[in-house]
């Protein structure tokens, strides 16, 4: 009799001891997968703004977000939307710059083999395109705005077709004409920019081609957009690891 039940308190330890191993199996388990979440969490990417504010020039909106990374890792802006639609990020300036330098060059070059009044007036107009070509390439999107030099160089494009058919030589107005059409070409794509453009700046408002947004870093983000002042308007930033951030500014 007492060794059957002594017999019956060894496997009810037995059974005790693994019914702790197990539970506290289950324990550890839960634990690490809550801390693997937990650590998971925290290591995601996290975007926030400390302030925004908007100005209107010429019809076109200028929103300006300081943005902060207050997550663990760095990330990179992919896509930026106002309302739903797509903002194009803003580059490819230098060649553009380069662009109009070739053709105040052109221009200049003209303007001596046709001599008189005319070729007085065209240096004028190549003068004002090495100017525009000059703001480019020194970028600095606190000192100028796109919309205005987009419509400098229409009305550049204009004043070139005018002077070639006032010269009225057709040789060297086609040639005018082409650089005027050119011109032309420029200013639509730096009003393309203006009105579906963002770009990264630094606080002083030097521009920053890299999209990437390293933790615990601020950075300005402008914005273009074509809609009224007066209205909402809601940014959406997503990253490259699916980090988003919406935003509902208005003026």
């Amino acid at each position: 009799m007492t060794n059957e039940m002594g017999i019956s308190h060894v496997i009810a330890t037995v059974l005790l001891i693994a019914i702790l191993v197990s539970g506290s199996t289950v324990t550890y388990y839960f634990i690490i997968e809550y801390a693997n979440t937990r650590t998971s969490k925290m290591e995601r990417g996290l975007l926030s703004y400390d302030n925004f504010n908007l100005r209107a020039i010429d019809g076109i909106i200028e929103i300006n977000i300081y943005l902060r990374n207050i997550g663990r890792r760095d990330l990179i802006l992919d896509h930026i939307y106002v309302d739903e639609k797509r903002c194009k990020h803003i580059e490819g300036l230098d060649g553009i710059s380069e662009e109009l330098y070739e053709i105040s060059q052109n221009l200049t070059e003209i303007s001596y083999e046709i001599g008189g009044d005319v070729g007085e007036r065209l240096r004028e107009i190549s003068s004002e395109v090495e100017k525009i070509g000059s703001i480019l390439q020194g970028i600095n999107l606190f000192t100028f705005n796109l919309y205005e030099l987009a419509g400098q160089l229409y009305d550049i494009s204009i004043n070139l077709k005018n002077t070639a058919y006032e010269y009225n030589k057709p040789e060297v107005s086609e040639r005018i004409i082409y650089r005027a059409n050119q011109a032309k070409d420029i200013a639509d794509s730096l009003h393309f920019m203006a009105i579906t453009g963002w770009t990264f700046c630094e606080i002083n408002g030097n521009v920053i081609e890299s999209r990437s947004l390293k933790s615990g870093e601020t950075r300005l983000l402008l914005i273009y957009s074509n809609k009224s002042s007066t209205k909402s308007q809601l940014i959406k930033i997503i990253c490259d690891d699916g980090t988003m951030l919406s935003i509902s500014v208005r003026k």
